[in-house]
């Protein structure tokens, strides 16, 4: 049973209303602090096939409304956005929505809170630096439930072994 959100809804969303979603579309909501490279995630995905913007949002606050406004099939959130940090945004969606798909957007895969991020319920994680297909492929696949969640556990051990490789150099 979907427990009803206490949080106030966005109204007047101009994507909410007037996206003209179909039921084979991927519905996806940036959260992103950079107005630049929220733009450039928003209009990539929308040049997709089968992938529509939902939602966008540039902090926390903004994160958790549009979240509840939209249903979003996929959430793509950066670690590091104002008024909340992502992780406690991620727990939130979380507590809304137990089987919220979502994605963590980082620039370092060290980065401190990408374990508490995995912990949170996030599915996994891409770096800033992925292509456009790699972002592609893993929201369809996170969508779809092809791609098992990354444990904190996992991401230890792949850490490890990276920076094992990199004092080899």
């Amino acid at each position: 049973m979907r427990r009803e959100s206490t949080l106030a809804p966005v109204w007047g969303s101009i994507r909410a209303e007037g996206a003209n979603v179909t039921a084979e579309q991927i519905r996806i909501l940036v959260v992103e602090a950079h107005y630049v490279v929220r733009k450039g995630l928003v209009g990539l995905l929308e040049m997709t096939a089968g992938l529509v913007v939902v939602g966008e949002a540039a902090n926390g606050r903004e994160a958790i409304e549009q979240f509840c406004t939209n249903h979003p099939d996929v959430t793509l959130i950066d670690l590091r956005i104002p008024g909340r940090l992502g992780v406690e945004v991620i727990k939130r969606i979380r507590l809304e929505s137990p089987m919220a798909r979502i994605i963590v957007l980082t620039t370092f895969e060290d980065d401190e809170d990408l374990p508490c991020a995995l912990e949170a319920g996030a599915q996994t994680y891409l770096l800033n630096g992925m292509t456009a297909d790699e972002l592609v492929a893993t929201i369809r696949a996170v969508h779809a439930g092809r791609l098992r969640t990354v444990t904190p556990d996992e991401l230890g051990s792949r850490l490890h072994y990276s920076t094992r490789e990199r004092s080899r150099i």
